[in-house]
């Protein structure tokens, strides 16, 4: 059987049974995308392996990477509106 961490900071990533949030999240948008084009198991098993390859890239980074990596490239990032608590200036 295989140990799972639980997260021991406000700042790790929620689980969720035995996924991380962000990656259930990523399946269950391959789900969502799947009832909208009426292609729910294609979908999903589409949403699984994109869930696979975001967690190997991801898990050698440090937090917040893949974030910064899609803002550096142009992406539009939704959500946190406010400044990190570590922030010691704040610059609209």
């Amino acid at each position: 059987m295989r140990q799972i961490d639980v997260p021991q900071t406000l700042d790790d990533p929620p689980i969720v049974l035995i996924f991380d949030a962000h990656q259930l999240g990523i399946v269950i948008g391959g789900m969502a995308l799947g009832i909208l084009v009426e292609q729910l198991i294609i979908m999903t098993i589409v949403g699984a392996v994109v869930s696979k390859i975001y967690t190997k890239y991801s898990d050698g980074k440090p937090a917040g990477f893949v974030r910064h990596a899609l803002h550096f490239r142009g992406v539009p990032m939704l959500g946190r509106r406010y400044p990190h608590g570590l922030d010691r200036e704040f610059r609209p």
